[in-house]
């Protein structure tokens, strides 16, 4: 832990933003985040300016280290967290809003879905269909932010596929019973009523599906663990920024494309069912002029073309974009 003996030895020294560098250093070591450090040395900046024989160098040296810690400089000189690659554990999931935790489930099924009929020959069209379906359930219930009625007639069917794969005397069927059973959880963490046990089992299906991956594709199981952790962490802050609760929706296309940087090597085609519509309401404000609505037009234009670019991977043209505004109806405020 960061002491304030320690700090001051390294602004009165003559090499400060080496030896603040190195404290810095040591306490990223031993696992401690940038913000956590920086709270730390803020908490003493008081002290440090009351410090006998400070220097002008120490001082600028101890508000550079600051500026280093949140970002505010070069970027090569920026502080940043050491990647973390760990599947969530079940008490950083339990702080998730109750949306959020079946969107990330889903999202985590959704996202090893394809490798169900790549491992498993044996199949059917309507074994990946029920486990199709029970993601969809659960996508479609954190979307709308209540169950989805469909929810337990996806449950009955992908306990038939699941029980068949169990059976099957291939090795490859283990992949699929582990994607089945991550299906299983997001789609019963939608119901009305959950249970401990599937509660318990958020944390436990992120983990198998990295390393059931790798029996199938060796190349995957890092990219899963970064990709799942990335996913976990993006919902995390967007939860917390937005102060999201338990009755907020939370749809899939807050993740953004499933593989941002291309899928593992070997990996088989992804299997997204595409929205065919997307409703957008659009209101002048109060007393606007020409010059803000037109500035608001731009502004939407320039959140759909990134949507666009997330789904698609190409740019919304102009004329695409006119075409989603078939008409427009003033509407009295």
């Amino acid at each position: 832990m960061l002491t304030l003996d320690a700090v001051r030895a390294a602004v009165l020294s003559d090499q400060p933003w080496s030896r603040l560098d190195e404290l810095v250093r040591s306490e990223q070591n031993a696992g401690r985040k940038v913000k956590e450090i920086y709270d730390a040395l803020s908490g003493m900046a008081d002290e440090i300016d009351r410090t006998p024989g400070l220097t002008e160098d120490g001082s600028d040296a101890f508000g550079d280290t600051l500026d280093a810690l949140t970002g505010y400089c070069r970027e090569d000189c920026q502080y940043r967290d050491q990647p973390n690659t760990a599947p969530p554990t079940e008490e950083e999931i339990a702080k998730l809003p109750r949306w959020a935790r079946v969107a990330f489930a889903a999202r985590c099924a959704r996202r090893v879905f394809p490798l169900l009929s790549f491992a498993w020959r044996e199949a059917t069209s309507q074994h990946r269909g029920a486990v199709g379906q029970a993601i969809t359930v659960a996508e479609s219930s954190a979307t709308q932010g209540r169950t989805h009625t469909g929810t337990e007639l996806a449950l009955r069917d992908s306990l038939v596929a699941a029980e068949r794969a169990s059976a099957s005397s291939l090795q490859s069927p283990k992949i699929a019973v582990i994607v089945i059973n991550a299906a299983r959880v997001a789609a019963f963490s939608a119901k009305d009523r959950l249970s401990p046990a599937v509660e318990n089992r958020y944390a436990a299906t992120a983990g198998d599906l990295a390393t059931g991956a790798a029996s199938v594709i060796p190349l995957a199981e890092a990219a899963l663990r970064n990709n799942i952790r990335r996913d976990f962490d993006h919902l995390a802050r967007l939860a917390e920024a937005y102060e999201w609760t338990d009755d907020t929706p939370v749809p899939p296309e807050v993740f953004g494309p499933l593989w941002s940087e291309g899928p593992p090597k070997g990996w088989p085609a992804a299997e997204v069912p595409a929205r065919t519509e997307l409703a957008i309401e659009a209101f002048a404000r109060d007393r606007a002029t020409e010059q803000m609505i037109e500035d608001d037009v731009v502004n939407l234009f320039n959140a759909l073309n990134r949507y666009h670019i997330a789904r698609s991977g190409v740019r919304l043209t102009l004329e695409q974009f006119r075409s989603l505004l078939p008409s427009l109806i003033p509407a009295e405020a």
